[in-house]
């Protein structure tokens, strides 16, 4: 295997523009055009966008496992570069779809095509970059989840304002074809002629066992818990305005200076995680979110509502990055790609589990107790990255 690199080179970001690019085609299929056109040109139901995005996001979430395991034995910058490429199919799919059904097929299988993209990108980081970057990469590209989401968001709604629904579908296109060449663009990271893991088939359940039952597993669950614990809140966030006293487009308004002061923090705590120890930096986030989802249960003022996000938001991102390289650090280079599929499916359940256990707790006994079920999970997230021995990093 190749030295790890210890600057950010060019490559570097053409990962990062790879990952950007990508999630901005997914995006504007799921969100921009699942809104609209099934409703407007197939003759589906109002509720039909919410089956889209459903449908996307657990098939993306059940195949993330495979291609990482994928991205362990064979060169992950392929799997990233093949699934643009093969991602290309779904989404002509959905373009020629006749029927509701069709164009909700097409997402199902982008979200499958696309599951590669978290578990090779930070795969990639892992076996490429020295330990003391891969904070500054994981902020680099979880920055891209977010920007991703407001271009394809944006961008895609304007196109179809302004030119059509054909033209955001080929916006979709071109974005995704887009991210082959950029992950190509990555060196390899085995040597010619170096051996690969080699799969042994009848060992692959002790394997998953094995990583499993080791104390990563510590991580991929407190992993689950923050995500959990950030999507009880979702189902809330119209009776919190009323709680509060103003009106939902005023609460948006509150929080908003919160999540500037992320986006704007998010790089900075990616430089903290190369330079401090990483385990303390994620147990001090952890920490800030769960007093802040205390607190938060009992504000009654949009102004000490919006302080308090502030804190929230904050925790988070000086959580993200730390945990991303941390995992990269104890997990060894030929289960890189499996664990992060694992992390993202477990995740992905977390965040499912939240919001269906957030908007019951709030209608069965009112909004403080969805705060403070959050502030619990945090705080057994917290306590699972406690229990995690130190490990050295792995190269």
């Amino acid at each position: 295997m190749r030295s790890p690199s210890d600057r950010l080179d060019a490559p570097a970001w053409g990962l990062v523009g790879a990952v950007f690019v990508t999630h901005l085609s997914a995006v504007v299929m799921v969100y921009a055009l699942g809104q609209q056109y099934p409703v407007a040109r197939l003759g589906a139901g109002p509720a039909f966008a919410g089956f889209v995005l459903s449908a996307y996001i657990l098939a993306n979430l059940a195949a993330q496992p495979l291609h990482g395991w994928l991205a362990d034995r064979v060169e992950p910058r392929l799997i990233l570069a093949v699934d643009a490429v093969v991602s290309l199919g779904p989404i002509l799919w959905a373009m020629t779809a006749r029927q509701p059904s069709g164009f909700l097929a097409g997402c199902a299988l982008l979200g499958v095509t696309h599951a590669g993209l978290w578990p090779c990108a930070f795969s990639i980081v892992g076996h490429r970059y020295s330990p003391q970057l891969r904070g500054r990469l994981s902020a680099a590209l979880d920055v891209t989840l977010f920007a991703g989401l407001a271009a394809g968001f944006a961008g895609g709604a304007f196109l179809i304002q302004a030119v059509g629904f054909r033209a955001a579908f080929w916006l979709a296109a071109a974005a995704m074809a887009a991210g082959a060449p950029l992950a190509l663009w990555q060196p390899p990271v085995h040597r010619p002629g170096e051996a690969l893991p080699r799969v042994v088939w009848g060992k692959r359940l002790r394997q998953l066992r094995d990583v499993l039952g080791s104390d990563v597993a510590l991580l991929l669950l407190a992993a689950a818990g923050y995500n959990l614990a950030g999507y009880l809140l979702l189902p809330s966030l119209r009776a919190v305005s009323q709680r509060l006293g103003i009106d939902f487009a005023t609460l948006i308004l509150v929080a908003l200076p919160a999540l500037l002061l992320g986006g704007a923090a998010i790089l900075p705590a990616g430089w903290l995680a190369d330079h401090l120890p990483r385990r303390p930096l994620v147990l001090t986030g952890l920490t800030v979110v769960a007093a802040s989802f205390a607190l938060l249960g009992w504000v009654r003022s949009p102004w000490i509502f919006g302080l308090v996000m502030c804190l929230l938001v904050l925790g988070f991102t000086l959580v993200l990055p730390a945990w991303n390289a941390l995992l990269l650090d104890v997990v060894a280079p030929q289960r890189r790609g499996l664990v992060l599929g694992l992390g993202g499916t477990l995740s992905g359940v977390g965040a499912a589990s939240g919001s269906a256990l957030g908007g019951m707790a709030a209608a069965a006994w009112g909004i403080p107790t969805a705060f403070l079920l959050a502030a619990a999970a945090t705080a057994g997230s917290t306590a699972l990255v406690a229990a995690f021995p130190r490990r050295r990093r792995q190269g």
